[in-house]
């Protein structure tokens, strides 16, 4: 099951140390995860000490370990991909050609934390083909973490994001608030965000997760 992870999903889930959870989860291995050749640099892994000061030795050391497991998506767009995805507002670029490069596939996930690329994808014109190829396919965060919830349970979930409360504040608001912290609620703030995600970006999130 082949997964393109973009970097913001990469570091979260490695920041809650969720990584090789969610890959059991998507039924992939480390060799099937694609990711761009600019993330190892936008998480400043080619610099260690710069990637411990960034994320703290434990995370730079989960991170490091899955980049160098995983696959480089290397493949050059073509003028027309290029072209198209050019004039796109708003998103970061690498998004957008991981965003083509994962519409390249007939099956898989496409793993984002980008809820603004998303929106994107949705909406406008430009990236019709792509979102037409992805549809029932992306995997949002919010999505993924609310799947670890139910497959794990809440004190496991609880006790992750806690340990990174400044990484998310969405996610923190559910699943961390203080004392009011439960499961019950942590399930529905992530059916509200999901369900809210759902609505602005039509049929592109996968139905459902394992």
């Amino acid at each position: 099951m082949i997964c393109f992870f973009d970097v913001d999903a990469i570091h979260k889930l490695a920041g809650y140390n969720a990584l090789d959870e969610s890959l059991i989860l998507l039924g992939a291995t480390h060799a099937e995860v694609r990711v761009l050749p600019t993330t190892r640099f936008k998480l400043r892994l080619k610099k260690p000490d710069e990637a411990v000061k960034r994320h703290g030795a434990e995370t730079a050391e989960r991170l490091m370990a899955f980049i160098a497991a995983v696959e480089e998506a290397g493949e050059a767009l073509t003028d027309a991909e290029a072209q198209r995805l050019a004039q796109v507002p708003g998103v970061d670029a690498g998004e957008l050609v991981l965003i083509s490069l994962a519409a390249r596939e007939t099956t898989g996930f496409f793993v984002t934390g980008d809820k603004n690329a998303l929106r994107a994808l949705a909406t406008e014109p430009r990236c019709a083909p792509f979102a037409t190829r992805l549809a029932g396919r992306v995997v949002s965060l919010d999505q993924l973490l609310e799947a670890l919830l139910f497959k794990h349970g809440f004190d496991w979930l609880h006790a992750r994001v806690s340990a990174a409360a400044n990484l998310d504040r969405g996610v923190s608001m559910i699943v961390a608030p203080g004392i009011s912290a439960s499961e019950e609620s942590a399930r529905q703030g992530f059916a509200s965000f999901v369900g809210n995600l759902r609505s602005e970006t039509g049929n592109l999130l996968v139905p459902k997760l394992p």
